[in-house]
């Protein structure tokens, strides 16, 4: 009887009162934006929950072997990361820095490929500016004839809250560390040029205007003349329908 969104407001105006109440200098992250999913960011300022969270928190997962590099895609990173950071100047919240809380490259490839993929999140979250902090996951992973979780930066036999010796450091773990010793200290006054798909020159093309204006060719719709909301006509479907 009511929008589940709406509870998880009410949680977080709580939780965000009780937490500062505490102690001001906590912050407050929201839950998370998964990359395909930034709708959730912006029904969250819709709500009016933009004084309730002190960073933007995203886990930018995909299972596409392209993600995050390949630009032009839903998973491309820097696209996702600017897109996020869009939807909060939009709503009025512009310097509001972002962390990546949660991410990995889950895709069964060779090492090489992984430490590439990790390294560039890592790179293109430095260049963007307003990425405050980002968090692998995971650290260790149990590993053994790729059964367990491959996307760590250290493998253990067994399981990873119980391992056995030998653990292994991957390839991503020593670039890991040599990116760490790289940049200590992310300024995020002084933005670089990133990677990040350019806006569209223009609309997309439609080739069918659309039933607002009583055109043909839909399937499975009524165009009813009589209302409208944008235009001069409105389109009916019956609810077991289908619509072309």
């Amino acid at each position: 009887e009511r929008d589940p969104s709406w509870y998880y407001a009410d949680i977080l105006r709580a939780g965000y009162a009780a937490v500062k109440a505490h102690n001001p200098n906590i912050l407050v992250i929201p839950a998370c934006v998964w990359q395909d999913a930034a709708h959730l960011l912006d029904e969250m300022y819709q709500l009016g929950l933009k004084e309730c969270f002190d960073r933007i928190s995203i886990h930018p997962y995909s299972t596409d072997p392209r993600a995050p590099v390949e630009n032009g895609r839903v998973s491309h990173y820097p696209t996702v990361m600017r897109y996020i950071k869009y939807i909060a100047e939009q709503n009025g919240d512009p310097f509001k820095p972002v962390w990546n809380t949660e991410y990995a490259y889950k895709v069964d490839v060779d090492e090489v490929t992984k430490t590439d993929r990790l390294w560039y999140t890592l790179e293109q979250s430095r260049r963007l500016g307003f990425v405050e902090k980002t968090f692998m996951y995971p650290g260790i992973t149990g590993y053994e004839n790729h059964s367990y979780d491959i996307g760590g930066l250290i493998y253990a036999m067994g399981q990873p809250w119980n391992p056995s010796v030998p653990c292994v450091p991957t390839t991503a773990y020593f670039m890991y560390r040599e990116y760490s010793g790289s940049h200590p200290l992310w300024d995020s006054a002084s933005p670089e040029p990133a990677d990040v798909l350019p806006p569209a020159s223009a609309d997309a093309f439609i080739p069918n205007a659309g039933f607002e204006n009583g055109a043909a060719g839909w399937t499975g719709v009524t165009v009813d003349l009589t209302v409208s909301r944008s235009g001069a006509a409105s389109g009916r479907a019956p609810g077991t329908g289908a619509v072309t």
